[in-house]
């Protein structure tokens, strides 16, 4: 982090300073166990814990200033700070002025679904020329994003954040705290519609990731999107599409996808790319797109940018491929929605296995009066995809096995309620050469089916 004065703290954040306004701090924490050497401790109040009750371990572990809400107690032995109203504000406020701190691109990238790896593929292609920073995990709230602005330092030369949203206003507010250059929206889909109402509803919200750039921005949206689509003529900033269709400023042609990845041609003004990546998923082709788009944007050489990508390798529990034994795991665990549940059994189904092709699946959460139906249409997807087996986790996903039996396919169709019960299925069921994709919402915690398969071809390896 380029280093911030406490007199600029207190500037930013429009709080009272105590103490000395020369001293410097090159790190904010909001952790007291992760302060360091001349750290910034920023104390979060939440629904059970005050964290200004750790002041004193912070500076135990460093920390050399606090920005506080109550003024400290001559016990934490701390000697300077900036008093303001709400410490969560305050840290949006620091954020934003060490954002603006920087001229280099910023790129925020928002949507249903793809976020992470569409940041972490922009990334990639931008690094093929400069140094990137970017959200690491899913620090994309409205205390996660400031914390990943905060990282910003003199070595950078362009950066790559992602906007998470959980209700009405947030992706605004955001937007104003990063500033970005280029806004990405990945696509409109119905996560989260249980709290926002409707599909129009998210259109809105993703589009005011806008709020925060100036005219001179640019919007990069999927135009196979038929939400996103009509926007070209309606906001306030150029638009660029990208996606399959021949009117898309950047669009893929040629694409080829199988166990090893997907690959396909780039053709935009700049001319046509190869492109090749090493991860399976034909949805992973939206997520390039957008990358060498804003590469391409920012004067990155086509080329370089593909070249980049050719190494990208997606994070844990997001469609990662592990083979163990003889049984091949498609491991999506990380979260889903409808969209990328379809995703993810487009995968399995472009796999050719010498065995059987076999969907673990648990509930999507978040989709409020949409939730039965959403179930019951993603079991015809399993049937029209000519799956084999099908194992549903949870009382929503119940419906995804209605919906597969409805379908009058082949497929075998069996519920059960958790996750322990499935495992120890699957241990009877699962024979050399199967693959199996095991994906559900975050709090299914369908890591552990997993980790079970695993343990469970470990223990027949020693039989």
């Amino acid at each position: 982090m380029k280093p911030l004065s406490i007199a600029q703290i207190a500037h930013a954040t429009g709080g009272r300073l105590s103490g000395e306004p020369t001293l410097a701090v090159s790190s904010v924490v909001i952790d007291s166990q992760q302060a360091g050497p001349d750290s910034l401790f920023v104390p979060q109040i939440g629904q059970r814990v005050d964290a200004h009750d750790y002041i004193a371990s912070a500076v135990e572990h460093g920390a050399v200033a606090a920005v506080v809400s109550r003024p400290p107690t001559p016990l934490t032995k701390l000697t300077t700070w900036v008093e303001v109203p709400d410490t969560r504000r305050a840290l949006q406020d620091i954020a934003r002025y060490h954002r603006l701190r920087f001229s280099f691109p910023l790129i925020t990238v928002t949507g249903s679904v793809g976020k992470t790896s569409t940041k972490d593929m922009i990334a990639a292609a931008l690094a093929s020329r400069w140094q990137v920073a970017k959200t690491a995990g899913n620090m994309n709230s409205q205390v996660g994003l400031p914390l990943s602005l905060l990282t910003l330092d003199d070595g950078d030369q362009a950066g790559v954040f992602e906007l998470g949203m959980s209700e009405f206003g947030e992706i605004a507010e955001l937007s104003l705290i990063a500033r970005p250059d280029i806004g990405v929206i990945t696509n409109i889909g119905i996560s989260h519609i249980e709290q926002l109402g409707s599909q129009e509803n998210i259109l809105r919200e993703k589009l005011s990731v806008g709020a925060g750039m100036s005219e001179s921005g640019i919007m990069v949206l999927k135009g196979d999107d038929p939400l996103l689509a009509p926007q070209h003529d309606h906001l306030p900033q150029k638009a660029v599409f990208f996606g399959m269709a021949n009117w898309c400023d950047y669009r893929a042609e040629e694409l080829v996808s199988d166990r090893s990845g997907v690959s396909f041609i780039l053709v935009c003004a700049s001319g046509r790319q190869p492109v090749s990546l090493p991860v399976p998923g034909r949805h992973h082709v939206y997520n390039a797109l957008a990358a060498l788009a804003v590469a391409d944007l920012c004067g990155i050489e086509l080329d370089a940018a593909a070249g980049a990508l050719a190494n990208f390798h997606g994070e844990k529990m997001r469609l990662q491929i592990i083979d163990c034994g003889s049984i091949h795991i498609i491991d999506d665990t990380y979260n889903a929605s409808p969209d990328s549940m379809r995703a993810a059994l487009a995968v399995l189904a472009d796999l050719k296995p010498t065995g059987r092709r076999i969907a673990v699946l648990a509930d999507m959460f978040e989709l409020g009066a949409l939730s039965e139906q959403s179930h019951y249409d993603l079991g015809k997807t399993v049937a029209d995809l000519g799956i084999d087996c099908l194992l549903t986790v949870g009382e929503r996903a119940a419906g995804i096995a209605d919906g597969a039996m409805a379908a009058s396919g082949s497929t075998l169709v069996e519920s059960f309620p958790g996750n322990h019960e499935a495992v120890a299925r699957l241990q009877e069921l699962l024979t050399p050469g199967d693959a199996v994709l095991v994906k559900g919402s975050r709090g299914m915690h369908t890591e552990e089916i997993v980790s079970g398969i695993i343990a469970g071809q470990g223990k027949q390896g020693h039989d």
